[in-house]
């Protein structure tokens, strides 16, 4: 059954006004980090999908490669475009092998180091400023501190410092 409407998703959404932030290796190493197929396994029930695109279940929906009027459109901008949206379908990272989890962190650590980060004293800090990778979950459910505990543990072995705040819906 589809009814065309954009399915419930339920992402983490990265305050992009944080620097630490800006480098898109960060936001792909995050991305590497949460074990999707371990948590929807042993949370979820095995009920969730993974998240493909926005609009997931509709049909602006994101599939495949851009094509037609969508490839033309983005071709005018292709210099501002990350050449990836060019040659691969867009996929979740997964971690439904069984050195997948580890395969993924070890991709993240390096994501990181790259954009100028190391674990001094187990903790990750930035190499030229020293600022310490941490940051906050803020929630606005206790449910959702089930999804997001098993992600601290692999951000924690990243050497990332994550933090759950959850408030009342009203105030979130």
């Amino acid at each position: 059954f589809t009814d065309d409407q954009p399915n419930t998703i339920h992402p983490f959404v990265i305050n992009l006004r944080r620097n630490k932030f800006s480098d898109v290796r960060v936001r792909q190493a995050l991305s590497l980090a949460f074990d999707f197929d371990g948590t929807n396994r042993t949370v979820g029930h095995e009920l969730m999908a993974p998240f493909k695109s926005f609009f997931q279940g509709a049909e602006l929906a994101s599939s495949g490669l851009p094509s037609g009027e969508e490839l033309e459109i983005l071709e005018r901008y292709r210099d501002q475009i990350p050449e990836e949206v060019f040659a691969a379908a867009f996929e979740p990272p997964r971690n439904n092998t069984d050195s997948g989890v580890r395969d993924n962190l070890l991709r993240a650590q390096k994501l990181l180091a790259d954009a100028g980060w190391a674990i001094r004293d187990g903790v990750l800090v930035h190499k030229r400023t020293g600022e310490l990778f941490e940051f906050e979950f803020l929630l606005r459910l206790p449910i959702y501190e089930r999804w997001i505990g098993p992600y601290l543990k692999n951000l924690e072995r990243l050497g990332i410092q994550g933090f759950i705040r959850t408030v009342d819906p009203t105030q979130y």
